[in-house]
């Protein structure tokens, strides 16, 4: 199935989004036995396709932990470790992408703190998990600050309009936040994908006198890919400024690939 989603935005935009789903344990022979049990080990990091400041703006390209750690730019950072969960005590109010970490669900913060409405700050990019994917999203937790117009898939880098381009089951989530005076906040919830492994099992073999020929089992593996064609409509908009400039408008597509296995 395909869904054209449309962001309108003022700069340029040109990006492939991979959403991939978390694989599904397959069938086995039945002379084989399939343990399978969660990953001990969840991982996240935030890959920014965009951070820019108006005015007093003074966001930064980063991931602040609410344990005081300060996290670059495409770094993973531990959501489980040998199957227990990192937690944090709080979220933070810094410059950066302010992440608190608790039992199978992240919260987020933009945080705005700005004296007037022309200062801006602007963050786009994928919030990415490893070893786990997406289950859950809430908008405005824990303190209200919601994301402004959040799930009708536009977006023109105002403080009024906000999006998480949410995908249950995917890896990989695209968001787009503006704040001005106030904060963004949204919270997505995970899960450790199931690693199995394959145990081999005896065979009861015939007696060599009735055995005939040779018996195989093919395991198949479907995948089917979807795409999501993702249009952004980009247009200039310099409301900040006190000056005109000439609107220019470009059309970029970006392709959401979509496997399911």
């Amino acid at each position: 199935m395909n869904s054209l989603f449309v962001f309108r935005t003022q700069t340029s935009i040109m990006a492939a989004i991979v959403v991939l789903f978390a694989p599904v344990a397959m069938g086995v022979p039945s002379a084989e036995a399939a343990t399978c049990a969660p990953n001990g080990n969840v991982r996240m990091r935030v890959e920014f396709s965009k951070v820019s400041n108006i005015n007093a703006g003074n966001v930064l390209a980063q991931v602040d932990l609410g344990n005081g750690q300060v996290v670059a730019a495409g770094q993973a950072f531990d959501l489980m470790r040998s199957g227990a969960t990192v937690s944090d005590p709080s979220v933070p109010q810094r410059r950066g992408l302010n992440v608190k970490r608790s039992a199978n669900t992240v919260t987020f913060r933009v945080h705005g703190n700005a004296a007037d409405y022309v200062t801006r700050e602007t963050m786009q990019g994928w919030i990415v998990l490893e070893g786990g994917h997406f289950t859950g999203f809430a908008n405005g937790s824990p303190t209200a600050d919601p994301l402004e117009q959040q799930g009708d898939w536009t977006y023109d880098e105002s403080a009024g309009n906000d999006e998480v381009a949410f995908q249950n089951g995917a890896t990989s989530i695209p968001f787009f936040s503006t704040v001005s005076t106030g904060s963004d906040n949204f919270t997505l919830n995970f899960a450790p994908d199931q690693v199995c492994s394959v145990d081999p099992q005896p065979v009861n073999k015939l007696p060599a006198s009735r055995a005939r020929g040779n018996n195989t089992i093919n395991a198949n593996r479907n995948t089917n890919t979807n795409t999501i064609n993702l249009s952004i409509d980009n247009s200039s908009n310099n409301s900040s400024n006190n000056s005109s400039n000439n609107s220019s408008e470009n059309n970029n597509e970006v392709h959401i690939k979509q496997e399911v296995r």
